[in-house]
């Protein structure tokens, strides 16, 4: 790993986006990035609260510290940016969990209703996430697909090395709409978007370079130097938010407990993928107990399976107690 000068902390960490996106010493970064999702005015942003932005003392205290970024609007709004990196198939129940939580915890005992105000989450996440998934009542998780689909005649050079395709980023806005009657939103209280930084890179996708969504995509992505540097130069506000990462990133003491959250969240990765290859062999072991059940030679399952005969006689033996241990 390079640690000298040209060292810089992944924004894709949740550790390092936290630094530079929940800070309340430098809530422009904040505001600027929310000012291109939400698609509202910077004025409207002008006197945010970074509630959890105390970080460093909070996660050297306990590992499990709290990641996401919460900010309260003027007028009570609640925003919670989160960005998670490994994979999961319940993310949408995940994300309406959370934000319950967010919204319940407006009130206390005693408290009316009306005190409630809208919070809206902000998901980045390293994988895709949608199509939609269902809300199961009467009710549905209707969604906004915001797309960029505007074709260049002439596009521009974009310079040697920094991209080779134009790509479409998309990122889906979410709220509460009757089944029947679309047009009838039941309320504006909830409002979930997903950014899905792996759309920034499909083969046959375009993007808009003026975007300043995309262009926040891409710099959280940060998938080199030179990209972060280019972004940069075209955008004030990401070159304050790609100062301040290297000023981060040439932090001993910040260096080290983000060194330890990028290692930890590569053995939770790591985990994650033994676990999927081990059900997979399990399950390919399950098939071919059918087969030979069924009849068939072993040397019939292992052309068919793509294995050694030995390993498939193994199987049919039990001499292997683990699915896990089979060469496959």
């Amino acid at each position: 790993m390079d640690t000298g000068s040209n060292y810089l902390m992944s924004p894709k960490i949740d550790f390092a986006f936290k630094l530079i996106f929940g800070d309340e010493k430098h809530k422009e970064i904040t505001i600027a990035f929310l000012t291109a999702v939400l698609k509202v005015p910077k004025g409207e942003l002008a006197d945010i609260e970074i509630i959890n932005s105390e970080l460093l003392r909070q996660y050297e205290q306990d590992r499990k510290g709290i990641l996401d970024v919460r900010v309260k609007t003027r007028d009570g709004r609640q925003i919670d940016i989160e960005i998670q990196i490994l994979p999961t198939v319940f993310m949408p129940e995940r994300t309406l969990f959370y934000w319950s939580k967010m919204y319940a915890s407006q009130i206390r005992a005693g408290d009316g209703y009306e005190l409630l105000k809208k919070c809206i989450t902000i998901n980045i996440v390293d994988f895709d996430c949608t199509p939609l998934k269902q809300v199961h009542s009467c009710y549905t998780a209707n969604w906004h697909n915001f797309t960029f689909l505007i074709p260049h005649p002439n596009p521009p050079p974009l310079g040697e090395g920094v991209y080779e395709k134009r790509r479409l980023c998309q990122f889906a806005v979410y709220h509460l709409t009757e089944d029947i009657n679309k047009g009838h939103r039941l309320t504006d209280v909830l409002e979930v978007h997903f950014l899905e930084l792996p759309k920034l890179f499909e083969e046959g996708i375009s993007i808009r370079e003026d975007d300043a969504i995309v262009q926040w995509m891409l710099f959280i992505d940060g998938s080199s130097m030179e990209v972060m540097e280019m972004l940069a130069e075209k955008n004030k506000d990401i070159w304050s938010a790609y100062s301040l990462l290297k000023i981060i990133s040439n932090d001993e003491k910040t260096r080290m407990v983000y060194e330890a959250r990028e290692a930890e969240l590569m053995d939770q990765r790591t985990r994650i993928k033994s676990a999927e290859e081990i059900g997979v062999k399990r399950g390919k072991a399950e098939i071919i107990q059918v087969l030979l059940a069924r009849g068939m030679t072993v040397e019939d399952v292992a052309s068919i399976a793509g294995m050694d005969i030995s390993g498939v006689a193994e199987i049919q033996k039990g001499v292997l107690g683990h699915a896990e241990n089979v060469k496959i």
